[in-house]
């Protein structure tokens, strides 16, 4: 007679509940096969599943069966709820009052055999305490900062990577990665970032009111500006702008009107792209090296635009050369056609002088003699 012993385990139970009643999913079940005390290994085996309502021979209210095959051990492993159904659904077991027994049955090619009934408690199985209407025994989760609790009950605290100062939180053990597991600074975004610059702006620089650089946009983000600030100001000033239409401006220029405008605009209106230099007081272009340079510069101090070419003997005793295949100089000079130079004014001719106290030559053509070429010194 064959004497069958089985060492189970109820693991792993999942429910859900719902407006109405508990319904049940499915848990495991894993027990050990013995015959007459020896173990049952490497076998195919039959085990039927019944849950009963109130006693262990109660009604039946679920029923399944599953073929199964034990390791070398002896083991083997179920899931009650996805078995061959034979009686009832596990999606509607239980009731406010119910209390239910699993009964397990094996066969290991004589028959059934009854392994015993046993209570279906709170673990594996979570059933609700009351199921009324009137239930008022609801529970209120709250987190206040890192502490959960739980009305009339306890408070535990949250394990958390990050510590707080009163309205603030920072985290100080290492870098914080977004989309990267591995960063290699104290923020690595790997992606795309966007700031609402309409809300906030972004700040570089020393802290505790130091040296700063700050980024921000204008004109609902049309435009990107760059401001500084020294140490112990609260003012920031506006050195670097760039308009959504392509337009750049170098101080502090809300507006360029061309291209690129250091200063501020000069009103030129070119209708091709252009560079303006200038402001208030005046402008200058420079080029060079610390020896030679050459400079462009307009003034209100001289009163007139200059271009001077420096050199190690002094101000404006460069040399400079021209390659040009024709020079014209005039009010409206026009194209020097087949002239290598062309001088042309309304007045005045071309004047020689060795400096300004020396006697000067100069010469002149006039439609008041015929147009003649005339030559003068010192005015006479």
């Amino acid at each position: 007679m064959k004497h069958i012993v089985l060492s189970g385990l109820v693991t792993l139970f999942s429910v859900c509940i719902f407006s109405q009643a508990p319904e049940f999913q499915r848990f495991n079940y894993q027990a050990v096969v013995r015959d007459a005390g020896i173990l049952m290994s490497n076998e195919t085996i039959e085990v039927r599943f019944t849950i009963r309502q109130n006693s262990g021979g109660g009604a039946i209210e679920y029923r399944e069966t599953h073929t199964v095959n034990t390791d070398e051990r002896g083991l083997f492993t179920a899931v009650v709820g996805d078995g061959n159904v034979v009686q009832g659904s596990i999606l509607t077991l239980g009731t406010s009052t119910s209390i239910l027994y699993l009964q397990v049955q094996v066969d290991i090619g004589s028959g059934w055999v009854n392994m015993g009934a046993s209570q279906i408690g709170s673990v594996p199985m979570a059933n609700r305490a009351l199921y009324t209407e009137n239930d008022e025994d609801d529970q209120t989760l709250s987190v206040v900062g890192q502490n959960l609790s739980i009305s009339d009950g306890n408070t535990v605290a949250i394990p958390s990577i990050w510590s707080t100062n009163g309205a603030d939180a920072y985290y100080d053990s290492g870098d914080i990665g977004i989309n990267t597991n591995s960063p290699e600074f104290n923020l690595h975004v790997n992606g795309e970032m966007f700031v609402n610059t309409s809300a906030g702006r972004i700040n570089l620089g020393f802290p505790s009111n130091g040296n700063q650089w700050r980024m921000s946009t204008q004109g609902s983000g049309a435009n990107l500006q760059f401001q500084s600030k020294p140490t112990g100001s609260s003012t920031y000033t506006r050195r670097v702008y760039l308009a959504q239409n392509g337009n750049v401006a170098i101080g502090n220029n809300s507006s360029p009107d061309e291209e690129l405008v250091v200063g501020t605009n000069l009103g030129s209106g070119w209708a091709i792209p252009a560079i303006t230099v200038g402001g208030t007081s005046g402008g200058v272009v420079q080029t060079g090296n610390t020896e030679y340079q050459i400079s462009m510069e307009s003034s209100s101090t001289f009163g007139r635009a200059r271009i001077i070419s420096n050199s190690p003997t002094g101000f404006g005793r460069g040399e400079t050369e021209m390659r040009t295949n024709g020079l014209t100089i005039g009010e409206n000079a026009g194209s020097p056609g087949s002239f290598m130079l062309k001088v042309e004014h309304g007045s005045f001719g071309v004047n020689f002088a060795r400096a300004s106290t020396d006697n000067d030559w100069e010469f002149l053509t006039s439609s008041a003699a015929a147009s003649n070429l005339n030559l003068y010194a010192n005015g006479a």
